[in-house]
């Protein structure tokens, strides 16, 4: 129930105090640097909490991002767990499949993802284009 007023608080907050301007996203993203180190529950607490949700939503618009290559995401795995691209033979059959899909070449069958997405223990719409499912 708490979490649910919280929720409505700051969509209020974004809904009647959204940022419009350039100048007021620069002026919010100053004051969230200024409240960083406020405690949850407190007015300052509070106010970076609805501040940070403002910024989030006019980001959203004005800065989207997209999802990175499937490439990437593989490769950044590849490297937390200390592998090499040669291990992703075994699952994806051949050395020049493996190097076009890391370099983009080629995409990613929805079969291929998800044995990938399993072996490498990561979300499957990383590796799909457009990051769908």
């Amino acid at each position: 129930m708490v979490i649910q007023q919280k929720e409505a608080i700051l969509t209020d907050a974004i809904l009647t105090d959204a940022i419009l301007t350039e100048e007021e996203y620069r002026r919010a993203a100053e004051r969230i640097w200024e409240l960083f180190d406020a405690e949850p529950g407190t007015p300052e607490g509070e106010e970076f909490e609805a501040l940070a949700a403002q910024v989030e939503a006019y980001e959203e618009i004005h800065y989207p991002m997209e999802p990175p290559p499937p490439g990437a995401c593989i490769r950044v795995r590849l490297e937390d767990l200390e592998l090499s691209e040669e291990a992703l033979v075994s699952v994806m059959g051949s050395r020049a499949a493996v190097t076009a899909v890391l370099d983009g070449e080629r995409e990613l069958t929805p079969l291929m993802a998800a044995d990938l997405a399993e072996w490498l223990m990561i979300p499957m719409n990383l590796l799909l284009p457009g990051g769908k499912e």
